[in-house]
């Protein structure tokens, strides 16, 4: 609030009491800006801009981009740097606080937040691995190949899965680089495969590499058998979703 002080003393957002200025939590529905969009919502993302990213440093983990503690939230608050996923998560709730309505998207390889300006209509997309740039759909399509409009917004059961998807992608790098190739017990990559199985969604059933699992640790012969005897009904892959991984 004081940066946007400074340099917006004027903002409507100083007319309300200090009490109210910043929403109770992150639960409040909103369904439009605060504070009728256009500049006055720029303003506002123009400061989180300036402190999330350059006062606070927050940003993007480019030289272990596939850690898993880029996924972890705590650590992301922790050591200030993630993937797109986990530093939209952190941007679009502050701007939330902050009365700014902001949407994840599941846009393909690289997480995306958008934002409406309700005064000409128009949507940009933002993106916090790059300081939160914000570009426009055509901006978009031109640079990713792939035009966002497309994109519906994500529930949060589907960001959650598409972090869970993360984390297996990143375990089986891991196990793949690993100077010793053998599974343990408690490994990533078979909880992070665990967690795909239980929460679902439009990924692979992970049924066979959770069944190579367990014979390799010879461990859960009853669930190995079970799950092959069920192969018949494992969930089919949408044939749109399969590709590479999403960050």
């Amino acid at each position: 609030m004081d940066k946007l002080k400074d340099t917006c003393p004027n903002h409507p957002i100083f007319q309300l009491d200090k009490t109210e200025q910043i929403l109770p939590d992150s639960n409040v529905t909103l369904e439009e800006d605060r504070f009728g969009g256009g500049p006055r919502s720029l303003e506002i993302l123009n400061c989180l801009n300036e402190v999330f990213f350059e006062d606070f440093r927050f940003h993007g983990n480019t030289d272990q981009y596939y850690s898993p503690v880029n996924s972890y939230i705590d650590k992301v608050l922790e050591n200030r740097q993630g993937i797109p996923i986990t530093l939209c998560i952190l941007y679009s709730l502050i701007a939330k606080l902050l009365g700014i309505v902001i949407c994840p998207i599941n846009f393909p390889r690289h997480f995306l937040l958008r934002w409406k300006d309700q005064q000409s209509g128009e949507e940009f997309y933002i993106d916090a691995f790059q300081k939160g740039q914000r570009n426009t759909s055509e901006q978009i399509r031109v640079t990713r190949n792939h035009n966002p409009q497309g994109c519906a917004s994500a529930s949060p059961m589907e960001v959650f899965q598409r972090m869970v998807r993360n984390l297996t992608t990143c375990a089986q790098i891991l196990e793949h680089e690993s100077m010793n190739p053998q599974i343990s017990p408690n490994s990533l990559i078979r909880k992070a495969l665990e967690l795909t199985k239980l929460i679902g969604g439009q990924w692979e059933y992970p049924g066979f590499l959770i069944c190579q699992i367990y014979l390799q640790l010879s461990i859960n012969s009853r669930e190995v058998m079970q799950e092959l005897d069920n192969y018949e009904n494992w969930p089919q892959l949408p044939q749109m979703m399969a590709g590479p991984p999403n960050r």
